[in-house]
């Protein structure tokens, strides 16, 4: 068959997207595939080309520390202090740069957001002013750890 109609096959097969169709066409192999270059003689096998696959993407993957509390929390205050004066509230052991809520009950209940040192510890001057109430508790919460630790000063006249 000369080479006109065996290129003339392929691209019939290929344009059509035709599969699994087998062609009867002189010096063809019996396979459906018609065959690249001269037929292979007797003994000769046909050599096909190993297709390599592709390598697999991936995206690299960045390992993050483990943010861990520096030690167990504690939360410290002044004893007491004047109504309309600052209590020094100092505290450790949260996450470093975490966010904390710090509650406390004065006449009504009050909450304030803080935020830890890179080393976990924290310190606020909380003015109370005009509690009737003797004594202040103060709460303090990490929003990410969920650490809390508690303490309480007196107001004095």
């Amino acid at each position: 068959m000369p080479r006109r109609t065996r290129f003339a096959v392929v691209v019939l097969v290929v344009t059509l997207g035709l599969t699994g169709v087998s062609c009867s066409v002189p010096g063809d192999p019996g396979n459906g595939s018609v065959p690249q270059g001269p037929p292979p003689s007797a003994g000769q096998s046909v050599v096909k080309p190993k297709v390599k696959p592709d390598p697999p993407v991936s995206s690299p993957v960045t390992p993050t520390k483990p943010r861990v509390a520096k030690g167990p929390v504690a939360v410290t205050a002044c004893q007491t202090a004047r109504n309309g004066l600052a209590c020094r509230i100092t505290g450790s052991g949260f996450l470093p740069d975490e966010l904390l809520i710090l509650e406390y009950d004065s006449d009504v209940h009050q909450s304030t957001t803080i935020q830890a040192e890179d080393d976990g510890r924290f310190v606020h001057d909380l003015k109370v002013l005009d509690s009737s109430l003797p004594t202040i508790r103060v709460t303090v919460t990490g929003k990410e750890s969920r650490l809390s630790a508690s303490t309480s000063y007196r107001i004095v006249a």
